[in-house]
């Protein structure tokens, strides 16, 4: 549980940072996998929950099963290389005025994007802080790499 990290010793502290932290440039986040069901922006006002996952430096959705216990197809929503993400200022006006389900949302948006053009730039809302904290983080670690250790 995250709940126990602050308990821990400076020796685990240290195997969960190089876990963290290993893996070569391909396989970036060899230990997370992080999945979840998230909201997404779907419409001027509207939200969709869909299903989520972080894997090979991507994010990746999938819609509901189509049988209960059928696989899901995965279909790749952005890859890390090419997006970069954006908090809101004040997440819980960014909630009123957009009428997100959770405070707890960040946007994905494509680095050719001019500042203008918003189209393409998507919007997530996760379950809680805990969820927020731990997909912006695995998003900017695949971002940033080495860079975060070093740092």
């Amino acid at each position: 549980s995250y709940a126990n990290v602050v308990d821990l010793s400076r020796e685990c502290r240290q195997v969960l940072i190089d876990d963290f932290f290993s893996g070569t440039a391909s396989t970036r986040i060899p230990s997370i996998g992080l999945r979840g069901v998230h909201w997404l922006k779907s419409g001027k006002k509207s939200w969709r929950k869909m299903n989520f996952i972080i894997r090979d430096s991507a994010i990746y959705y999938a819609g509901k099963a189509k049988n209960k216990g059928a696989a899901l197809a995965w279909t790749s929503f952005a890859r890390i290389d090419d997006n970069d993400i954006f908090l809101p200022a004040n997440n819980k006006e960014f909630k009123k005025e957009h009428k997100a389900p959770t405070e707890f949302c960040f946007l994905i948006r494509t680095r050719a994007n001019t500042r203008e053009d918003h189209r393409s730039t998507r919007c997530l809302c996760v379950e809680d802080e805990l969820q927020f904290r731990l997909w912006t983080n695995a998003i900017r670690r695949l971002q940033h790499g080495a860079n975060l250790r070093t740092d």
